[in-house]
């Protein structure tokens, strides 16, 4: 009996040095987690893995082309944080008996599986409702450190934690301020998108500045400068609003569209560029454009009237021009076009693409721009049999950009408002609010959740709505 018991003091001995051991593995190389980041079904989400058939490549960090999944260090990405938002930030991890369910060092390496995560290493898990989303997958475990079946998985769908600055509340106050005084009402342009309905409800919302004469087709033209020039996005958008009544019944308006189409094909060059024959001076750089600069949003834009017009017309020319509009879109930067990548919010994030509506260096990733262009492409997406290869393509694009969208939403949150760009970050400038794209950012991520059901983008459409309600 004796014996017994002296035993029974052992391994309980045994068991606490053991839990002594795991905790100051956690307090002292909590700076050195392996994390994977992927996509499923376009839903962002962290995958922490421990398995020790694989580790090897886990602590290199590499594309696995085969899953389409990438491995990282998150010392790495943590310097990321710091460079876009000038601290780290806040990490809390569990490290209770309950949530640690083992741990193991390799070659420096701390791995540590979560069972209940709030917050880990910088990342959030997201709300739906009045449910937290999250998945977790808990295989039976060996605490040997060296064990070759180890394998416990953590999956949940997760953002980037990122705090807003104080010294921005002025700004978010005063664009709440003149938010109100404008009137803004962003649920009239909700709706459940499609290729063949009333673009965001132009038909009964668009409407027209009074910079703007009409020629002698009706179709619009806008002042810059002491000039008026036609401008492909607003052509767009005035041939989508025709497009929409004559939906809804004013079948005169069927012939305005495809005026105002014809004339956006005049604009566009041998490339597939919808031009802008004009200067203007960006704001964010300082650099005038000179005429003939081009657009991610205008060949969005351009790409949703194309497929409209394809669709009532049958009109092969309009494949023509929206397949170059494609080329010229997934163009990179570097060599003319307007593809541009994250890699001026860090180097982890080259490989992460977003059409940019102004072409600067760094970039500003404007967002309603992007999301415009999101749109436009998947309206091409939905020519299977009338563009099947470019259809495809589109498709491509469309879910690679989604995928960045759902990276980078944070980053235009002020903490009650949202900023037109990330000029804020990429050039360490005071944020660029317009107080009508608030609601532009919105209605966009709604479309853009109708198609896609991803939760993530109905999150901070209801997160920004809430703002302003």
């Amino acid at each position: 009996m004796l014996m017994v018991e002296r035993k029974v003091r052992l391994y309980i001995c045994l068991f606490i040095v053991s839990l002594l051991c795991l905790t100051c593995l956690v307090l002292t190389a909590c700076d050195n987690y392996l994390f994977l980041v992927a996509s499923n079904n376009n839903l962002c989400y962290i995958d922490i893995i421990i398995d020790g058939g694989n580790r090897n490549k886990l602590i290199k960090g590499f594309l696995d082309e085969k899953s389409g999944k990438v491995f990282v260090p998150i010392k790495d990405y943590l310097q990321s944080c710091t460079d876009i938002s000038k601290e780290l930030p806040r990490m809390n991890y569990a490290n209770s008996s309950d949530d640690l369910l083992a741990s193991m060092v390799i070659d420096n390496i701390l791995f540590v599986p979560i069972s209940q995560i709030s917050s880990f290493m910088g990342f959030n898990t997201y709300q739906k409702g009045s449910n937290i989303v999250i998945q977790v997958n808990k295989m039976k475990h060996n605490r040997q450190l060296n064990s070759k079946d180890w394998h416990i998985k953590v999956q949940y769908i997760a953002r980037m934690s990122y705090s807003p600055s104080n010294k921005w509340e002025s700004i978010v106050t005063e664009a709440l301020q003149e938010y109100k005084k404008q009137n803004r009402n962003f649920a009239l342009y909700i709706q459940n998108y499609s290729l063949s309905g009333d673009y965001l409800n132009y038909s009964k919302t668009r409407k027209w500045g009074t910079n703007i004469v009409y020629d002698e087709k009706g179709i619009p033209k806008v002042k810059y400068g002491n000039d008026y020039h036609y401008n492909p996005v607003t052509i767009a958008q005035f041939a989508l609003t025709q497009y929409g009544k004559y939906l809804n019944g004013e079948k005169d308006c069927k012939g305005q569209f495809l005026e105002a189409v014809d004339q956006l094909l005049l604009l566009q060059d041998e490339l597939g560029a919808f031009r802008y024959n004009f200067s203007w001076r960006y704001y964010l750089s300082g650099e005038t454009y000179k005429p003939g600069w081009a657009s991610g949003m205008a060949q969005g834009q351009a790409l949703s009237v194309l497929a409209r017009a394809y669709l009532i017309s049958q009109d092969p020319k309009y494949l023509k021009s929206g397949e170059k509009a494609i080329d010229f879109l997934i163009t990179p930067v570097e060599k003319g076009g307007v593809m541009a990548t994250l890699g001026d919010l860090h180097p982890f994030l080259e490989n992460n693409v977003i059409f940019e509506e102004y072409i600067s260096n760094p970039s500003s990733y404007t967002l309603n721009g992007f999301m415009f262009t999101l749109l436009g492409l998947y309206d091409w997406s939905q020519l299977r049999d009338a563009s099947p290869s470019y259809s495809n393509i589109a498709e491509k694009y469309f879910n690679e950009g989604l995928q960045t969208l759902c990276f980078i939403l944070p980053f235009y949150d002020l903490g009650g408002f949202t900023a037109y760009d990330l000029g804020h970050i990429t050039y360490d400038k005071e944020p660029h609010v317009g107080v009508g794209y608030h609601a532009v950012h919105i209605y966009l991520l709604k479309a853009l959740y109708s198609i896609t059901g991803d939760p993530l983008l109905d999150y901070f459409a209801e997160l920004w709505a809430g703002y302003v309600r």
